[in-house]
């Protein structure tokens, strides 16, 4: 339809024009001087832009949800690659050896499948296309990888064989030390393997004639240690066969090498020697004479490894004539015997001269039902050395001995060295007992005192602990050995005599004197005047002073029994006077001889930090109780003073410094008695215990002298963490 103009009057300002889709008119505002179409025309004109702007928004749209679902596909790809390659467990990666060549097709398989799962989930072909884009891009990065893995591998499982072949070489090289054929295959296989290899690498010529040499040395070194242990003088031309091809250092481990084997071999035949030769007639010690024999060897490495040899030989021919000894003193012993024919030929017949004639003295003893005469002497060189040196008594001889012993006698100390031997902690307390005693029978004696006199004394106070002990079922402490020491042990070892009038010298008196605790004072030694009275002896000696710590603790007095107490003399004695002067233990005016353990609080704090013993308060939970558990729980006490024990620990300690041991043992029974002596001077009953009584028990115990308490209060101090 044709478009219809109206035309106003005409004012030229500007002109516009539009054409009308599907016909219309124009209305030109001739004023304006604008042009535009009538408002039917201008809806038919926003609907059809409306209708072309839906269909942009859409395609727009559809192409991001194609992108967001490519990407999601794409990511879980990424996931399966790293799945595949880099697992922890099960990634190729992490493969090595013939494993990685063997698995790497299957990886790249199961990428594939990954990769054709996820291009089955696309909808359309635009996603398809998309996908197929990222994917190739991917399986082409990922075969890469799996290829360069595997290229490394082969050359790593390449290079282990050839490794493992070369060691093969000198094991074989090693083996055929003695056949020059196979020994040059070996040579030829290790030089063929280290080829391959330099191949492989694309070595230069110095690192692949550098590897060479090495593995060539290598694989010689081991035919001629081979040879060494065996054939010395093969091993000696192998060396200067092959000098060429041996390297510097080995060469020079080679050297030393042969030259011990050299010597071996000539200390071996020097040995044989002197073994086999005949001592002259009149020699007294077969051992000695061979000794002797070695030393006028002239090269000094050969002289001195046949001394070791000989020495090793003596040590087994001595344990054997030992043991031999042991088994016929046991069948004497057990079967009680009493005649050498009684005993096989052959065994008789073995025993060297010593034990022979120990044992012939035993059978003469079975047979008059007698015992040897005590020997105090011996028994006191015994103790000592089991004492002191516990190494050496274990591995001592005692057969010989048997015939300077009793029986019993002999039997114990036997006993008290298998004990040692096998480290028995009853046997180990015992032996601590009776070295405690020799000490304390130490301070007692005089140093003038006949050495058969101490010998005595010392013997009998070692056969009073072994009795006590099994008494007792347990070895006694330093406040029972004390006791012992405080009444006469066995008659006769007291009234020692003088050696000039044959008077008694000294003697040990019993002391009936009784501390505040109960306890027995330690015994004096007093001065006996000669026979027929007279001037002094010069044999005498004054009663000797308070006995240091740890005895003089042990519930000594400060001050003598004998005397009252006054204070001391401020000015020494006359050389001229009768009386002693004091000790120079004897309390001054400022220190006065006794002491309160308990007291008030602030004189146990002073005395605490006078005499250095540990304050363990406050308590802190764990580590050990200051009252052992195993004493406080078997006096039957009240509740009230079995929360304070429980409480009263010494708080954390190091590991392992907490264990039952000796020490921890002795410590138990010596705080068991000094707590029932405490209880009976207090007069306290264990069932009625009050919580006050109960801590001023634990100062008591805490600030007690006793070397045991305080040496082990101190250990438990000292680890405290």
């Amino acid at each position: 339809m044709a478009g219809r103009i109206w035309i106003p009057p005409y004012k030229p300002l500007g002109v516009s024009t539009q054409g009308v889709p599907g016909g219309g008119y124009l209305a030109i505002d001739a004023i304006a001087g604008q042009f535009g179409p009538s408002p039917q025309l201008q809806f038919g004109l926003q609907a059809a832009e409306g209708a072309a702007g839906v269909a942009t928004v859409l395609s727009e749209h559809l192409a991001g949800d194609n992108e967001a679902i490519v990407k999601g596909a794409d990511a879980r790809l990424g996931e399966t690659e790293q799945s595949l390659l880099f697992d922890p467990q099960t990634g190729y990666l992490n493969l090595q050896g013939q494993d990685a060549l063997t698995k790497a097709p299957a990886v790249i398989d199961a990428y594939r499948e990954a990769q054709a799962r996820e291009m089955a989930t696309m909808v359309d072909d635009d996603q398809r296309q998309m996908l197929r884009d990222l994917s190739e891009r991917r399986l082409a990065s990922f075969s890469t990888q799996v290829e360069r893995h595997t290229e490394a591998e082969r050359i790593r499982w390449y290079d282990e064989a050839g490794e493992r072949r070369i060691a093969q070489m000198q094991a074989d090289a090693r083996l055929h030390w003695s056949d020059d054929a196979l020994l040059r295959r070996a040579l030829g296989t290790t030089r063929a393997e280290v080829n391959e290899q330099a191949e492989r690498h694309h070595w230069d010529s110095a690192l692949t004639e550098a590897t060479l040499r090495r593995q060539t040395s290598h694989t010689l070194v081991a035919a001629i240690e081979a040879a060494v242990e065996r054939d010395p003088g093969r091993a000696k031309d192998l060396r200067t066969r092959y000098a060429a091809h041996i390297e510097d250092q080995d060469r020079a481990a080679l050297d030393a090498l042969l030259a011990e084997a050299q010597t071996r071999e000539h200390t071996r035949q020097a040995r044989a020697k002197i073994l086999n030769a005949t001592p002259p007639d009149g020699e007294p010690s077969v051992s000695q004479w061979r000794l002797r024999q070695a030393e006028a060897i002239v090269d000094p490495a050969v002289r001195a490894a046949t001394i070791r040899t000989l020495h090793s030989v003596a040590a087994a021919d001595e344990a054997r004539a030992r043991t031999l000894a042991e088994q016929v003193l046991a069948r004497v012993l057990k079967d009680g015997l009493t005649d050498p024919a009684q005993i096989p030929v052959r065994d008789w017949v073995a025993l060297d001269a010593d034990h022979r004639q120990a044992i012939e003295t035993r059978l003469d003893h079975n047979a008059a039902g007698t015992e040897p005469a005590p020997n105090a002497a011996l028994v006191d060189l015994l103790a000592t050395q089991m004492t002191q040196a516990p190494y050496d008594f274990a591995r001592r001889d005692l057969v010989p001995l048997v015939a300077q012993l009793a029986l019993p006698q002999w039997q114990r100390f036997r006993d008290w060295q298998a004990g040692l031997r096998r480290n028995d902690s009853a046997t180990v307390d015992n032996v601590y007992a009776i070295k405690r005693g020799l000490q304390i029978a130490e301070k007692l004696l005089s140093p003038s005192t006949p050495a058969e006199s101490v010998a005595d004394w010392r013997a009998a106070l070692v056969e009073e602990i072994d009795t006590w002990r099994r008494i007792n079922a347990k070895s006694p402490h330093d406040l029972a050995i004390a006791e012992m020491i405080a009444r006469p042990l066995t008659a006769g070892f007291h009234d020692i005599p003088n050696p000039r009038t044959g008077s008694p010298r000294l003697q040990l008196v019993q002391n009936r004197d009784r501390d505040k605790a109960g306890r027995p004072t330690l015994p004096s030694v007093q001065s006996r005047p000669p026979a027929g009275g007279g001037g002094p002896d010069p044999w005498e000696k004054p009663a000797i002073p308070p006995l240091p710590a740890p005895l003089g603790a042990l519930g000594q007095p400060k001050s003598s029994p004998t005397k009252p107490a006054t204070p001391p003399a401020t000015k020494a004695p006359s050389a001229s006077s009768s009386q002693p002067g004091p000790s120079p233990r004897s309390p001054t005016q400022k220190a006065p001889a006794t002491f309160s353990p308990t007291g008030t609080a602030a004189g146990r704090t002073i005395g605490e930090a006078s005499r250095g013993s540990p304050n363990f308060r406050p308590f802190k939970p764990g580590g050990h109780h200051i009252i052992p558990k195993e004493v406080y729980k078997s006096l039957g006490l009240s509740d009230r003073a079995l929360k304070v024990f429980e409480r009263a620990t010494t708080g954390p300690l190091k590991p392992r410094s907490h264990t039952y041991n000796t020490q921890h043992r002795v410590y138990n029974d010596v705080v068991a008695e000094v707590v029932n002596d405490w209880m009976k001077r207090k007069g306290i009953k264990a069932d009625s215990m009050t919580e006050a009584e109960a801590n001023e028990l634990l100062d008591y115990i805490m600030t007690h002298e006793h070397p045991e308490i305080r040496a082990y209060l101190k250990y438990l101090n000292n680890n405290r963490q």
